[in-house]
């Protein structure tokens, strides 16, 4: 058969049907996915929170001790770069309690999440129980494309029927967009809890490197740091319309590697951290072209600083920390000077390249920041006491090398764990991941 512009023009055209037969095929495919109810929901008979006992025989924390098992990744989340308990009482904004969390998220490379029961035990016989040295993930997916997933974040229930069991989950990923889970639901053919929504290119142009989430009364805002250099903060209300940011930052000139909010759920402030070298103390209430100033700024307090944490319950102290040795507390209302620097968790001196992020962790009466270290090969303490806090209140942190504190213990790890990576707090549950993607839960010791 010869070939002719009429022939041609038939073949395009049953060409171009094909393609609408396969489009309309594979969107009838995905509409007719099929999902069950979730493993986290069928296991919540069993997952109720268990009331903590406090630490020790006074209370008087020394270090912190590994408790139960070891949590395994699933296969290729070899490097989890967030780890987050479930909190039910801050993410419900209610009054906490001395409870232990079971629900543990973690999220990181090849874009793969995993969420984790750490009470699974507790549904074991004893012979079973002494055959099992791990905890498998309850549920485990691939999230996004692209090599990593920066931050994973739980959020409210819905509503107020079943607030022990997480059933929703925010994540952000290098592949510059944010991910809306529905927990309660799993696919049947993947195992992946239902995608509700994602982010396009109107909220960050390139990958994102940290989120927060705030949850408020009626809704939850979301603050991201990205490659772009951009810092975002938008609602779960305007998530599925993919309308962008409500409030949007180009204060730094390079890669925003940390931001938080405060503790306030009305006018939160924001911190945010960059390899330009500055922290910054972000107001959202100032918007327009003064957007891109800030409240607070430090300048050349840390090596590429990757870290700007709040203290729970505060809006004015907070931690900074960088690629150097120095982990500094700030207070807004005496900002001249750190309150206090902590050194002794990196045990080498030289340039730094892994991220250690420090966190707030209280426990009893007493208040510590956390920290890994490279090539410490342990979880370091730092004692923050009241006193420590009213320091800069009466203007007395102005000799810094008065204010300079070492390691308080060093939480101890099992032989071969390596460095200490992502951290999450709860309670008196302190989780870790160490070489290989592993999990350890530790508790503090007297």
């Amino acid at each position: 058969m010869n070939y002719t512009e009429d022939s041609g023009q038939v073949m395009n055209q049953e060409g171009a049907s094909f393609k609408k037969q396969t489009k309309d095929i594979e969107q009838v495919k995905e509409e007719e996915e099929q999902f069950k109810v979730s493993p986290l929901f069928d296991y919540q008979m069993s997952s109720s929170t268990i009331t903590a006992s406090e630490p020790g025989c006074n209370g008087k924390i020394k270090t912190l001790v590994p408790s139960g098992k070891r949590l395994v990744p699933p296969a290729g989340l070899n490097a989890i770069y967030s780890l987050q308990f479930y909190n039910e009482h801050e993410v419900t904004n209610t009054s906490p309690t001395t409870s232990t969390s079971p629900w543990l998220v973690g999220a990181g490379k090849s874009g793969l999440i995993a969420v984790w029961d750490c009470n699974n035990s507790s549904r074991t016989t004893q012979e079973e129980e002494d055959k099992i040295s791990y905890v498998e993930p309850v549920m485990s997916w691939k999230g996004h494309g692209g090599r990593w997933i920066a931050d994973a974040r739980f959020l409210p229930p819905p509503d107020s029927s079943n607030i022990n069991v997480p059933s929703r989950l925010l994540t952000a990923g290098n592949d510059g967009s944010v991910c809306h889970w529905d927990l309660s639901t799993a696919s049947l053919t993947t195992g992946a809890p239902r995608l509700l929504h994602q982010t396009n290119k109107s909220l960050h142009a390139s990958g994102i490197f940290s989120m927060d989430v705030k949850a408020q009364q009626e809704d939850c805002l979301i603050v991201t740091g990205s490659k772009d250099k951009s810092i975002a903060v938008s609602k779960m209300s305007r998530l599925a319309d993919n309308d962008g940011a409500l409030w949007r930052s180009q204060f730094h000139t390079s890669k925003v590697a940390s931001v938080s909010f405060s503790s306030s759920t009305i006018n939160p402030l924001i911190a945010s951290a960059s390899d330009d070298g500055l922290v910054g103390i972000h107001d959202m209430r100032i918007i327009g072209s003064d957007s891109n100033s800030t409240v607070a700024c430090l300048e050349d307090s840390h090596v590429r600083p990757h870290s700007a944490v709040w203290k729970p319950l505060s809006d004015s102290i907070f931690l900074t920390a960088g690629l150097d040795d120095v982990i500094k507390l700030w207070d807004l209302r005496n900002f001249r000077e750190p309150v206090v620097s902590f050194h002794g968790h990196v045990p080498a001196s030289g340039k730094l390249k892994r991220i250690h992020r420090p966190t707030f962790f209280n426990a009893g009466s007493d208040s510590f920041i956390l920290s890994g270290g490279e090539n410490s090969h342990a979880i370091s303490m730092f004692q923050v006491d009241e006193e420590t806090n009213d320091t800069s209140v009466h203007g007395e942190a102005n000799d810094t090398s008065a204010c300079l504190r070492s390691v308080f213990s060093r939480g101890k790890l099992p032989d071969g764990s390596g460095d200490v990576g992502s951290m999450a707090v709860h309670s008196n549950q302190v989780a870790v991941t160490v070489e290989g993607g592993e999990v350890i839960v530790l508790t503090p010791q007297s």
